[in-house]
């Protein structure tokens, strides 16, 4: 699965919070599921714009770990004028989100948090890894898929 780091304020507001763009410097071609792998560096500026949307932070949120899956429905150069993205509703306006600023904004929707972090490097970049082999779940003894949410 593609996964992505973010730092750990804005990992966790992307997974549990109000968080629906991700601020990035460079465009990808990539869209559909995306695993959120929360950094270790927290950004010093997260604090304040995270409570400025009503995101209460929780400092103990993991660090070193993916901690769930979003869908990545889109990248688009930030417009202050741009008012119609795929899989928003009508009318939503990127100059409307306190939290874009581009100069891409992915755009992501229907996140799910995982049972339990899954503590993993971060790289640069996009990269891929193998959640399954992470895991390393046995099968249920009734055959049924213990599932990642």
């Amino acid at each position: 699965m593609k996964t992505l780091t973010v730092q750990p304020h804005w990992a966790d507001a992307i997974i549990h919070g109000p968080k629906r763009v991700e601020n990035r410097t460079w465009w990808t071609r990539y869209r559909g599921p995306l695993a959120i792998h929360a950094g270790q560096t927290i950004d010093p500026a997260s604090r304040d714009l995270l409570a400025a949307v009503g995101f209460q932070i929780d400092e103990d949120a993991p660090r070193g770990a993916v901690i769930g899956v979003v869908d990545l429905v889109d990248v688009v150069r930030f417009d202050a004028a741009q008012t119609s993205l795929d899989g928003f509703p009508e009318g939503y306006d990127l100059a409307d989100d306190p939290l874009a600023t581009g100069p891409f904004c992915w755009m992501f929707r229907n996140p799910r948090p995982l049972r339990e972090p899954i503590p993993l490097r971060g790289m640069p970049g996009l990269f891929d890894v193998d959640l399954d082999l992470l895991l390393e779940l046995p099968k249920p003894e009734d055959g049924s898929d213990p599932g990642l949410f």
